[in-house]
């Protein structure tokens, strides 16, 4: 029977779709480096945005560098704590617990 395979081979790429298109938006979030756009730029001195603060003695690049690395880390932790109630015994009801799970993005952003 051919569509059992038409099946597994129609997941199968989904996954890998999945897959490109996550890292895609991984690295473009981290570093690109066809761009100055990402977390691992702020940590280079001569980078666009630290120009307008050049005459302020108090700036650090590397403090900024740093505390995006920990909210970029921190806000993907806090997606994974919030994605994992889906299948944990807090809440009582199913719903609470899949609203949770449904919108731990946009959670995760706004805390």
């Amino acid at each position: 029977d051919i569509t059992r395979y038409v099946r597994l081979a129609t997941r199968f790429t989904d996954e890998i779709f999945a897959l490109l298109i996550v890292s895609i938006f991984v690295m473009d979030a981290a570093w690109d480096p066809f761009s100055t756009v990402g977390i691992i730029h702020f940590l280079y001195p001569d980078h666009a945005s630290h120009e307008k603060h050049e005459d302020d003695p108090d700036y650090s690049y590397l403090t900024t560098g740093f505390l995006s690395v920990i909210l970029g880390f921190g806000t993907c932790s806090l997606i994974f704590f919030f994605r994992s109630f889906k299948t944990s015994s807090f809440f009582c009801h199913d719903s609470v617990r899949s609203s949770l799970h449904d919108f731990a993005v946009t959670l995760s952003v706004i805390f």
